[in-house]
């Protein structure tokens, strides 16, 4: 029983990608920031700063404890980090990846260039490459910090925005 991370900064296509595997292969995915919203009512959308991490992020692990109830396996779409609301580079607590019952980290990464277009086009918002690459480092570090910690699988995409994706990442799972 455990959950399959799909990590990744802001506009990489976490949760595109795991609605098409889920289709594929009957497993349950979610996305946090949707689990979250579903009980304290914020709404992220287009603004990603995030107001009471800590909170939401109980809230996440009272969530996947009652889908791992319930589902042998479930695919996650989420973060390791997230921009505050002053528009800050902040990690999550390690603690959420140590009782959300990770079997294995798939990190999800594109170019800067790339997932700058892709939050522009979904959230009509353009942030800086700068902020994005650093988003981009800070996210495979606490990626590659949990896989190391929880004794966990971390392994490394870069996508191709094709059927490849799913090709590939199905069998990872």
């Amino acid at each position: 029983m455990g959950t399959v991370f799909f990590a990744g900064i802001y506009g990489v296509g976490k949760s595109t990608v795991i609605d098409k595997i889920s289709n594929m292969t009957g497993v349950r995915a979610y996305s946090a920031g949707d689990l979250i919203s579903e009980k304290n009512g914020e709404l992220y959308g287009a603004n990603k700063g995030v107001s009471n991490k800590d909170h939401n992020q109980r809230i996440l692990i009272q969530r996947v404890a009652e889908l791992l109830e319930r589902n042998k396996k479930i695919l996650l779409a989420g973060h390791f980090c997230i921009i505050n609301k002053l528009g800050k580079i902040e990690e999550l607590p390690s603690y959420v990846f140590d009782e959300i019952s990770l079997e294995k980290i798939i990190l999800l990464e594109a170019p800067a260039e790339t997932i700058i277009t892709h939050l522009n086009v979904r959230d009509g918002k353009c942030y800086s490459q700068d902020l994005i690459q650093s988003m981009l480092i800070t996210e495979r570090e606490a990626a590659q910090d949990a896989s190391e910690r929880l004794g966990i699988p971390l392994i490394k995409y870069e996508m191709q925005y094709s059927e490849a994706d799913e090709t590939f990442l199905i069998d990872q799972i």
